[in-house]
């Protein structure tokens, strides 16, 4: 069967003959380049690696970096606010009398003042 689906068979008389191809040696000059290529792009591949490598470590490294600093903030603030509030009770006006009067000051009595019309009739 499969002699008769040959295209001999088909078109007869003509010869027709299938396109062969001839596989000849490369030359001698093709082998080197192809190398010398080839270890180009392995170089570049490993150094282009290499740089992925170092570039996500020094993300890495800068993400905890950043986490510590932030640590650090939230513990300066804390701090912050205890010393706002040590000032608070410092300048308040019970401390600062009872500051002075265990200095040995004299509590101010009411404040006169001098009238204008005292000044006119002199």
């Amino acid at each position: 069967m499969l002699k008769t689906a040959t295209l001999s068979n088909f078109f007869g008389a003509l010869p027709i003959r299938p396109k062969t191809r001839v596989i000849r040696p490369q030359s001698q000059k093709a082998g080197p380049v192809r190398l010398v290529l080839a270890m180009a792009l392995l170089a570049l591949n490993a150094f282009l690696l290499m740089g992925y490598i170092v570039s996500a470590n020094s993300y890495s490294a800068a993400g905890y970096e950043m986490k510590a600093l932030q640590m650090q903030l939230a513990q300066l603030q804390e701090d912050n606010k205890k010393m706002n509030l040590q000032v608070s009770e410092a300048s308040s006006v019970i401390s600062v009398s009872s500051d002075f009067a265990s200095a040995g000051f004299v509590q101010a009595g009411t404040p006169q003042f001098l009238q204008v019309n005292q000044l006119s009739r002199r």
